[in-house]
């Protein structure tokens, strides 16, 4: 049981997440990956809103911007398994 953290800044991070969901599938494992956009613009969360329709993927966003160990923390406090990577 693993759960995958990416926060993110600016940055279109699609390709990694539909990568790493491939990757999470094929090892038949549970797990889950959110993806934080911190403070990203309206343009690219709505880019990310695709992402929404793969199973165990949960997109997250903070309105305003956070420092990396606030976004960090509140990725952690919203994982579901014990073991987390980031």
């Amino acid at each position: 049981m693993l759960s995958v953290l990416i926060p993110t800044y600016a940055y279109d991070a699609r390709n990694l997440v539909q990568s790493l969901h491939q990757q999470a599938l094929e090892t038949r494992i549970d797990f889950e990956i959110l993806l934080l956009l911190n403070a990203s613009d309206t343009q690219l969360v709505e880019l990310h809103r695709e992402l929404e329709t793969l199973k165990e993927v949960k997109l997250l966003e903070l309105p305003t911007m956070a420092a990396r160990s606030v976004a960090r923390n509140f990725l952690a406090r919203q994982a579901k398994y014990d073991y987390e990577i980031f």
